[in-house]
């Protein structure tokens, strides 16, 4: 009777609300992400900033030693760059999957929306018949 037929249409409004909550989770992941690779940036400018400023201040006893000391600057810098792509790679997948939650949860509200309205039908229909 109408009574499967209600419980299949709940178990798909509980579905989607499953599918946002597992988006919704994805892209809280991908902003914690940002939050550790934007935390590793400024530790790597301080860094940078720390070496260039030893090699620039010390009295070196030669140009050797300075210039070893620039470089390992020059390496925490490349690592920085690296790094910073990957904050701008991160920034951009978490605009995609902002974007994709968006129209999945709009589809599944409405969805929702049509599920609620076929389901109090079929109540309505099932007290009718005497079967609520």
């Amino acid at each position: 009777g109408g009574g499967g037929r209600i419980e299949a249409l709940e178990r798909e409004v509980s579905r989607l609300g499953e599918q946002c909550g597992e988006l919704r989770g994805i892209v809280a992941a991908q902003k914690r992400d940002i939050a550790s690779l934007s935390s590793k940036n400024e530790g790597l400018q301080s860094q940078v900033r720390d070496e260039r400023r030893k090699a620039k201040d010390r009295a070196w006893k030669s140009k050797e030693d300075q210039g070893l000391k620039l470089s390992e600057a020059f390496g925490i810098e490349q690592e920085l760059h690296a790094e910073r792509r990957r904050g701008d790679e991160a920034r951009q997948s978490l605009l995609a999957s902002e974007g994709r939650l968006l129209q999945v949860e709009v589809a599944a509200a409405e969805r929702e929306d049509a599920l609620q309205a076929q389901i109090d039908g079929l109540r309505a229909m099932a007290q009718r018949s005497g079967f609520a």
